[in-house]
């Protein structure tokens, strides 16, 4: 038993490792990039324009832009935002799902107006987080079928990035679901030695996991989904040596 908890914590301190690294301060850049069709003008695009967050994750907005770099929309500022389009057809129209709020943003063209140049070259020249107002955009609460649109589309688009997180999630259940079972009387209670290992691993992870979501953060459904699924990991991979000690 101490071998493998060592074996965890030992793991846990290189997951750290590639978590932490050292911010830089960079450009503001455009990520997803959608051209949509929008009454009354000839070629408009919607971007998701990133800032610069440093020490956190970089701020990120949704911009409507027309040929000539001009802004015409700005949505609310978040953490996590992604697009949801319709087929490709010439009237084609795009969504815009923010997972921290869970709400959507929408192009809406009679609010859409002059905001000033902010792309040249097609490379931003403004801040998401420089700008002091959101227009252009109508805002509603997401339903559940594009809640669901959107993770299944995140999950498949950062696959690798998703089995880490899983198995992240469960290596923090494997540390402390003995503990949990033990304090509900459920298994017998683990040695001193080894309740202060998981303890030191669990306390080694908490802090990491957290600067981990503000570095990279995630949407509140794959939060879940990532918590619940490595629980169920761990679970499953505990009941061998379960079965095999009783």
């Amino acid at each position: 038993m101490r071998s493998q908890v060592l074996a965890l914590i030992a793991y846990v301190g290189l997951l750290a490792g590639l978590y932490c690294g050292p911010a830089a301060a960079h450009s503001p850049y455009f990520s997803q990039s959608e051209a949509i069709s929008v009454p009354g003008y000839d070629t408009v695009t919607l971007r998701l324009l990133h800032g610069d967050g440093i020490f956190v994750a970089d701020p990120v907005r949704a911009v409507v832009v027309d040929r000539d770099g001009r802004l015409l929309g700005a949505s609310p500022m978040s953490a996590v935002l992604g697009m949801i389009c319709e087929s490709e057809t010439e009237h084609r129209t795009c969504r815009v799902y923010d997972g921290v709020s869970g709400k959507i943003y929408e192009p809406a063209p009679a609010k859409l107006r002059d905001g000033g140049v902010i792309e040249m070259d097609g490379r931003p020249q403004a801040y998401p987080e420089d700008m002091t107002t959101d227009f252009g955009f109508e805002e509603r609460p997401a339903g559940l079928t594009e809640t669901v649109r959107f993770e299944i589309q995140q999950l498949l688009s950062s696959w690798m990035a998703t089995i880490l997180a899983l198995a992240w999630s469960a290596l923090f259940w494997g540390l402390a679901m003995p503990l949990i079972q033990a304090v509900l009387g459920r298994r017998r209670r683990p040695r001193a030695l080894a309740i202060v290992l998981r303890l030191a691993g669990v306390a080694l992870m908490a802090p990491i996991t957290a600067l981990a979501w503000l570095l990279s953060p995630y949407s509140l459904a794959y939060l879940a989904v990532v918590v619940t699924g490595g629980a169920l990991l761990a679970y499953l991979f505990a009941k061998p040596w379960r079965t095999a000690t009783a």
